[in-house]
């Protein structure tokens, strides 16, 4: 199965166009806006298949529940590696940091 450039499959089996569903209305039943969606379907490492069908992007509830399963298997598969450590301020953002929280001390807060 090859992949093109937009990280979509491109294969021969494509699905019954009785099963696509656009991804706006995937996004709907799972709860999620359309840029998680397509996120989802750039995903370089578990994508979302999705075929693109005039100026839509579609993919299948079948599809759908295998990403699922797929993207639960890969996280429960890293979930041994440590969080990255949290971000730290660089000098510009403590000194404004400071200030405001000077100024607030000022004002009586």
């Amino acid at each position: 199965m090859a992949v093109d450039s937009a990280a979509t499959y491109i294969d021969d089996e494509i699905p019954a166009l009785d099963q696509l569903r656009p991804l706006e209305e995937i996004g709907k039943l799972l709860g999620v806006g359309p840029q998680a969606i397509h996120r989802w379907r750039l995903d370089p490492l578990v994508p979302l298949r999705a075929w693109k069908v005039g100026r839509r992007w579609c993919s299948t509830v079948d599809e759908t529940r295998d990403f699922i399963r797929r993207r639960t298997l890969a996280a429960s598969s890293s979930s041994n590696t440590p969080a990255p450590p949290a971000p730290t301020h660089t000098a510009r953002r403590r000194k404004q940091i400071d200030a405001a929280v000077a100024k607030a001390k000022a004002m009586g807060c």
